[in-house]
């Protein structure tokens, strides 16, 4: 996924900082902090969003899936770059159906964000105490391997229109919380 980019109201955060009296040191250390706080809140957003929409049987397996969200701030600290990626998830975390079709299987996803795939050479079953659809190797003494499911085009879509619009909203929440704290502190 190529980054997004985020406008900052840095105007409007210079007026706080004169308005409270915060120095310029402890206006780096709090957006440095409150870019930390508006990834975790992020992460947290995305999983949670995550989980409803492909119908995941834990929040767990979708943080996992999460493989990075990055927040990063420019040099003269006017814009935000968020990047995220989502890996691919293996069947046995999504609710949904699986169905044996002659030599294929066909997994059928609860979830509105995930679309119904077909596996060629593949079977649905128990197997390791796991139910999935795994995929026949070619030599017999080969284990099988259990199937991945793509979530990034269906889940991206959502977390743009629903999370990202957010960021800045929750970056300033987390910057003048933090900024009030340290100067709370040194007065």
């Amino acid at each position: 996924m190529a980054p997004d980019y985020f406008d900052i109201d840095l105007d409007g955060l210079k007026a706080f900082q004169q308005q409270i009296g915060a120095t310029d040191e402890e206006f780096i250390k709090a957006a440095n902090r409150a870019l930390q706080r508006t990834a975790v809140t992020l992460k947290g957003m995305t999983a949670r969003m995550g989980k409803n929409a492909m119908a995941a049987k834990k929040v767990a397996d979708v943080r996992k899936r999460l493989s990075k969200l990055y927040l990063r701030r420019a040099k003269d600290f006017n814009e935000l770059k968020l990047w995220f990626g989502l890996n691919d998830m293996s069947v046995s975390r999504l609710r949904g159906r699986m169905s044996n079709r002659g030599s294929d299987a066909r997994f059928v996803p609860k979830g509105r964000a995930v679309d119904m795939q077909d596996y060629e050479n593949s079977f649905a079953g128990t197997l390791r105490g796991k139910r999935s659809i795994w995929r026949r190797r070619k030599r017999r003494d080969q284990k099988p391997k259990e199937q991945m499911v793509p979530i990034q085009d269906g889940l991206e879509v959502d977390i743009e229109d629903e999370i990202l619009s957010q960021v800045p909203e929750i970056f300033a929440h987390h910057f003048m919380t933090d900024l009030r704290g340290r100067v709370s502190i040194r007065q």
